[in-house]
């Protein structure tokens, strides 16, 4: 049926998200966070006038750089957009998606139901009204395991004024770059960082994420003046965790709520954060400060207080934008971050140093580095190059990182490095991504466990090649080959993945169908496809085990007031066992009005 659905038809309904995000090359391995998607699938959704709410949700791509929005900014309708040519590749791409997915007219009201099953059932409830000057919000959740029907809720009240926004609800701050409050850039260094690398935080916005226990909660004000930028905001929030000595909290960031002892630390700590950030801006000069003072207690009455702040600096002239920023967080632990990248049209270059002591964590901190967690102290340099020429481009970027101190309890200090080239190819409908990263990293091992304290190192081999090709605006393909090497001591380990994407849109209905097979027989030389996403995910499968996993995904849309959508994929161990397949899958429901 799926095949027969996949010759015929004509597409009336603009791109999805999940089309979008895989010609973009964005890898698999690090994929774009939820709050990008939901920006993403509100553009598709939107009118194609530049509106400054359209501005504030391009603003929410960490793939789009400052010369992506000081071009985006310059046009008033996507239908007539000018300067498309000295946009980044990947922005460019996104603004032809936009120009020919328009709808008529915007939703004031979007409700979604989703339900995903698998390793057990979970579901999410997602609503979003707008209104003159003013937008309503919501989200509740229930992952698989948990006992309560929304297990998690958030929700948020939006007012716009002439130059002022006040949110009430759930509420998030992207400032400088990441050491004290959320970044705009992306979580890792890659590919995307030797565009991206300079570009601050953008301020004020709802929190809409299902990343629980990562918001806060409670009031928030932003007012714009001539040059300065001022966001006050207080929050009270319950949060996932305990105390483990005296004073000294450990916060739960999974959201998983199954064991008797996640149902304990469920709330069990109440956070208070009253937090002030100023951004003054002239011309291409900006200086930001940020400053909290964070309490959190529990209901013993232990409690830990402490302020944290950073400042940033930031200088953007028509050859390079340089910038720094400097943060002070919890029990004086200290952070840097600062480098340079250039805007000299098709050559772009790019160069991060980060710098952060050990146990350094603070409000919100989440900047792009080599480990997550406040333990994982790290002393890092990226450097990346692009060139673009006719219908090609070059990319390669390297990064070096290790640790500034070596834990007691560990056997050696870890370091690692790694060097990734990528070579892509575009002419008229056909596309071609060449890349090979290379990984040398230390092995952590225990103190005390080994009799040497040298260190040990794997090593790591990723190649992939993808092929495009689009036969018209309604049949397209898409081929992929990975093949990962993981080397250490005990041996090598070869994994190896190919998938077969065939996407064929009709003028109700959208059908995939894609095929994976894998090889492999060790977890470390595990192999990463995107999976047929639903609107509003972004789930990347990661294959450990050989097999062959058939997927398909169909979606209806009758006009433009809703959508149902649904994935099943099979799992077949070994490519043999055909009676033994499983099966994992979701349901959407879309309501636009």
């Amino acid at each position: 049926m799926v095949l027969a659905i996949i010759l015929i038809g004509d597409q009336v309904f603009p791109d999805s998200v999940a089309d979008i995000v895989t010609l973009l090359a964005i890898d698999a391995e690090n994929p774009l966070s939820e709050e990008e998607l939901l920006a993403l699938d509100e553009l598709l959704q939107s009118s194609g006038k530049i509106s400054h709410r359209q501005l504030e949700l391009f603003g929410q791509l960490s793939f789009i750089s400052d010369g992506d929005m000081d071009i985006i900014r310059r046009n008033a309708d996507i239908k007539k957009f000018s300067g498309v040519e000295n946009l980044s590749a990947n922005a460019a791409s996104l603004i032809q998606i936009l120009n020919s997915s328009a709808v008529e007219y915007a939703s004031a009201l979007n409700f979604r139901q989703m339900a995903v099953f698998g390793n057990g059932l979970r579901y999410r409830w997602r609503g979003q009204i707008t209104g003159p000057g003013s937008k309503v919000g919501f989200l509740m959740e229930r992952d698989p395991g948990e006992q309560q029907i929304a297990d998690y809720y958030s929700g948020y009240l939006q007012l716009d004024f002439n130059s002022s926004k006040l949110i009430i609800g759930d509420h998030q701050i992207l400032f400088g770059y990441g050491l004290n409050l959320w970044r705009s850039t992306p979580a890792f260094t890659g590919f995307e960082s030797i565009r991206t690398a300079g570009r601050s935080g953008t301020g004020l916005r709802p929190y809409r994420s299902s990343s629980e226990n990562w918001s806060l909660r409670g009031i928030a004000w932003n007012k714009q003046m001539n040059k300065l930028d001022l966001i006050i905001s207080w929050s009270r929030n319950n949060r996932d965790g305990k105390f483990i000595q005296s004073e000294l909290p450990l916060l739960n960031f999974t959201g998983d709520h199954t064991s008797n002892t996640a149902q304990n630390e469920k709330g069990n700590l109440v956070e208070n954060v009253f937090c002030g950030v100023g951004t003054w801006q002239s011309g291409k000069n900006s200086l930001g400060f940020s400053a909290a003072t964070v309490s959190i207690s529990d209901s013993t009455s232990v409690t830990f207080q402490q302020p944290a702040f950073s400042i940033f600096v930031k200088n953007k002239t028509a050859l390079a934008s340089k910038f720094f920023e400097i943060g002070h967080g919890y029990y004086d632990s200290r952070a840097l971050i600062t480098g340079f990248n250039t805007a000299n049209g098709d050559l772009k270059y790019a160069v991060i140093l980060r710098y952060f002591t050990n146990d350094y964590w603070s409000v919100r901190s989440n900047p792009s580095a080599e480990w997550s967690g406040r333990y994982k102290n790290e002393l890092g340099v990226f450097q990346g190059l692009l060139y673009r020429f006719d219908n090609q481009s070059i990319s390669i970027f390297g990064d070096l990182h290790h640790q500034t101190m070596v834990p007691s309890d560990q056997a050696s200090s870890i370091n690692g490095s790694e060097l990734a080239l990528r070579w892509e190819w575009q002419r008229g409908t056909s596309k071609v991504r060449i890349q090979n990263k290379y990984s040398r990293k230390t092995v952590e091992e225990i103190k005390y466990l080994f009799l040497s304290n040298k260190p040990h190192y794997f090593r790591s081999n990723l190649f992939k090649l993808v092929y495009y090709y689009n036969f018209n605006r309604q049949f397209r393909i898409k081929t992929q080959f990975n093949n990962v090497i993981y080397s250490e001591q005990t041996g090598n380990f070869i994994g190896r993945g190919f998938e077969l994407l065939l996407a064929r849109d009709f003028k109700f209905i959208r059908a995939r169908l894609d095929l994976v097979y894998v090889q492999n027989y060790h977890f470390q030389s595990r192999v990463y496809f995107w999976d047929l996403n639903l609107p509003g995910e972004m789930r990347s499968r990661m294959y450990t085990s050989s097999g062959f996993y058939p997927g398909i995904y169909i979606e209806y849309r009758r006009d433009e007031l809703y959508r149902i959508a649904f994935r099943l994929r099979l799992i077949y161990p070994d490519g043999r066992q055909i009676l033994s397949a499983g099966n994992e899958g979701g349901l959407v429901i879309d309501v636009f009005l």
